[in-house]
């Protein structure tokens, strides 16, 4: 903020309400923004005066000032260098009935330890200590109850830095993902593995198909279609650029040509010469994001499927499972997942395998991204909020009586929003379609300021620096009368010369 022709009286409130703030200024910033408060008057004195602690984030290449710019530096220090900051959370584990949470929390100093509170809204509902031993990090565990929405604020109490004394984070109800199946009858064992805990399961042969209904799934599994309409395929297309997943799974008697119409959308994949021979799904990409944390070691003795005919494809996709001769049985990443064989009884026996499981669960679960714990504050932010908008219709966010409309991109089955800034501090928003909350988000302010290291005093980009304001003032002054001397020293020669001159010219 820039105040003009101001007394510390009037400003000295204002000063004291200052919030904290995400945003922070560099050293080349902070003296172009001054430089442009000054005149262009090279014959002028003009003085800046820089007030801060100058931790070493500030440092940067600064710029040369010029104008005749003198730049003071005072660097102010804390008593005490010694701070606990509440770094981040993360959920380490579910079971079938908690949620285990971890925070990581630091201290710069020697402290033994610090109590740690955990809130729902307003209301304490855990307590613990956080003990540092001889490191300088630990782990502070919590066990919550894995069905209950918690709008969480973990806090300590220290005399250190205030504004990393306290961490929100949001755990919400879990939105059930939707997995259409497009296909007969054959594909109801799928119904096991998406049960109506997680899920919102469907299927539809083809030709009772609603291509109304695609865009509001998340999951899409194309189950042994013998041929795939033009029309699907650019709705499919459609489907999967707003975010959804597709997983194909070709059939005995392919129509190749209407399958790679639609798989030339991803990865180039196209599906070639059909093999009719038998060969075992022997490799598994246990470093695929589908596959981790599913194994807990490699497996090498495992009872592996078959297949009796698949395609040979050609794909930029890399291969989640493949057969002993390296070709792939199961191909893609992301939003697309394309099998090379059928999977249903009379071809193989992968449906009786132990991979059925994690990978049509993975592919479901994967479908709809997790919302984050927590977001930090200056840095730009993406959120799914799952809810068909009607025409016209906006979502605001709000906390208390501060609110804003962000950035959003309404889709058909949910909004995305984009938050820069915008907002009011670190604490808990709703995200709200006029008065419903639809959900909560949490923000924090960033950590990189509660490390306290400084610059010296000799990186500052300053004519001289001083631990005080009074200490620079006294030196200004001095430097100051000094100059004021130095005139009245070449006043007073000019005058005993003039004088000098006149005698001579008089009396002589």
């Amino acid at each position: 903020k820039v105040y003009r022709n101001v007394t510390i009286v009037d400003i000295q409130n204002d000063l004291l309400a200052l919030p904290y703030t995400a945003n922070q200024l560099k050293l080349d910033d902070i003296l172009l923004k001054a430089n442009a408060f000054f005149s262009s008057d090279a014959t002028k004195e003009k003085n800046f005066i820089m007030l801060s602690d100058f931790q070493q984030q500030m440092a940067a290449t600064v710029p040369d000032t010029t104008n005749n710019v003198k730049v003071y530096a005072v660097q102010l220090f804390p008593d005490e260098i010694n701070n606990i900051s509440l770094d981040s959370v993360y959920l380490n584990s579910n079971t079938t009935e908690n949620i285990n949470l971890t925070a990581i929390i630091s201290s710069n100093g020697s402290i033994d330890g610090t109590p740690v509170s955990l809130y729902n809204g307003d209301r304490l509902i855990a307590k613990t200590a956080a003990v540092f031993n001889s490191g300088r990090n630990t782990l502070v565990n919590f066990t919550l109850p894995k069905n209950e929405i918690i709008n969480g604020k973990l806090e300590i109490s220290e005399a250190g830095l205030t504004y990393d004394n306290q961490f929100y984070f949001n755990i919400g109800a879990k939105d059930k993902i939707k997995v259409l199946v497009v296909g007969n009858d054959e594909a109801d064992f799928l119904n096991r593995i998406y049960t109506e805990d997680e899920f919102q399961w469907s299927r539809f042969p083809l030709n009772n198909l609603n291509y109304n209904d695609l865009p509001s799934q998340n999951l899409i599994i194309l189950y042994e279609l013998e041929t795939i309409p033009t029309a699907l395929s650019a709705n499919l297309k459609s489907f999967t650029d707003y975010g959804g997943t597709l997983v194909v799974v070709p059939a005995m008697n392919t129509d190749l040509a209407s399958y790679n119409s639609l798989l030339a959308n991803y990865y180039a994949a196209s599906l070639n010469q059909r093999i009719d021979a038998e060969h075992s799904i022997s490799t598994i990409s246990f470093t695929h994001p589908l596959y981790q944390n599913v194994f807990a070691k490699k497996v090498a003795n495992f009872q592996f499927p078959k297949v009796s005919q698949y395609f040979r494809i050609k794909a930029l996709a890399p291969a989640l499972l493949s057969f002993e001769n390296m070709h792939p049985f199961l191909v893609g990443a992301d939003a697309f997942f394309l099998f090379t064989a059928p999977i249903s009884l009379a071809n193989s026996n992968f449906r009786n395998s132990p991979l059925i499981v994690p990978t049509f669960y993975n592919m479901g679960l994967n479908s709809l991204k997790m919302p984050k714990l927590y977001s930090t504050l200056g840095k730009t932010t993406r959120i799914e909020v799952l809810i068909s908008l009607q025409k016209d219709h906006i979502l605001k966010v709000s906390k208390g009586s501060y609110e804003f409309i962000p950035q959003q991109q309404s889709m058909a089955n949910k909004v995305t929003l984009t938050i820069e800034g915008n907002l009011d501090g670190d604490g808990i928003y709703n995200v709200k379609e006029g008065e419903n909350v639809l959900k909560s988000l949490s923000f924090n302010f960033p950590r990189n300021e509660s490390e306290l290291r400084y610059l010296r005093p000799d990186q500052l980009p300053a004519n001289a620096t001083a631990p005080s304001i009074s200490t620079l003032f006294q030196t200004i002054e001095k430097d100051n009368s000094i100059t004021e001397l130095w005139k009245w020293f070449v006043i007073l020669a000019s005058l005993l010369l003039l004088v000098e001159i006149l005698l001579q010219k008089y009396f002589t």
